[in-house]
C-alpha cells in the first residue's frame, strides 16, 4: 500500500469520523431538545395536576358545606314538620271532643225533644179523649138543667097553688111541721128571755 493510499484511507477515515461526530451533535442537540420540551410538559401538567387538585378540593369544601347546608335545612324542617304534625294531632284530638260534646249535646237535645213530643202527643190524645168525652158531658148537664128547671117550676107551681088553697086543704103533714115550726118559734124568745 502506497502512501497516497494510507493517506486518502486517513482522509476517508477522518470524514466519516467527522460525520460520525456531526450525526452524534445534531442527535445531542436533539436529545436535549427533547428532554427541555418533556420538562416543560411536565411542569405544565404538573401545575394542571395542582389547578385540578384544587379545583377537586374546593368542589369537595363546596359539597361539604352544601351537605352541612342540607343536613341543617332537613333537621330544621323535620322540626318544623314534627312541631306542625304535633299541632295538628292536637288540633285534631279537639275537634273530635268538640265533636263528641257537640254529638251528645245533640242525643240529649233529641232525647229531650222525643219526650217533649211524646208528652204533648199524650197531652193531645188526652185533650181529644176529653173532647169527645165534652159533649156526652155537656148532653148529661144540659138533661140534668132541664130536669132541674122542670122540678123548679113544678115546685114553684105547687107552692103557688099551696098559697092559694085554704090551711085546711094542705096536706096533715104539712100542718103538723107548720104547727111544729111555730111552736119553735115562740119557744125561742122565751130561751132568749131567760
Amino acid at each position: 500500500m502506497t502512501n497516497k493510499q494510507i493517506k486518502d484511507s486517513e482522509n476517508i477515515i477522518d470524514k466519516t469520523n467527522l460525520e460520525i461526530e456531526k450525526d452524534r451533535i445534531e442527535t445531542e442537540e436533539k436529545l436535549n431538545k427533547l428532554k427541555r420540551e418533556e420538562d416543560k410538559l411536565n411542569e405544565k401538567n404538573a401545575k394542571l395536576a395542582k389547578k385540578n387538585e384544587e379545583k377537586i378540593m374546593k368542589q369537595q369544601q363546596k359539597e361539604q358545606k352544601l351537605d352541612e347546608k342540607n343536613l341543617k335545612l332537613n333537621k330544621k324542617n323535620d322540626k318544623k314538620r314534627r312541631k306542625k304534625d304535633e299541632k295538628e294531632t292536637k288540633l285534631n284530638k279537639k275537634n273530635e271532643e268538640k265533636r263528641t260534646k257537640e254529638q251528645r249535646k245533640e242525643e240529649k237535645l233529641n232525647e229531650k225533644n222525643k219526650k217533649q213530643l211524646l208528652k204533648e202527643q199524650e197531652a193531645e190524645k188526652l185533650l181529644n179523649e176529653r173532647s169527645k168525652e165534652q159533649p156526652i158531658k155537656e148532653e148529661k148537664q144540659e138533661k140534668l138543667l132541664n130536669e132541674k128547671s122542670k122540678e123548679q117550676k113544678q115546685e114553684k107551681l105547687l107552692n103557688e097553688k099551696n098559697k092559694e088553697q085554704p090551711i085546711k086543704e094542705q096536706p096533715i103533714k104539712e100542718q103538723k111541721q107548720e104547727k111544729l115550726l111555730n111552736e119553735k118559734s115562740k119557744e125561742q124568745p122565751m130561751k132568749e128571755q131567760k
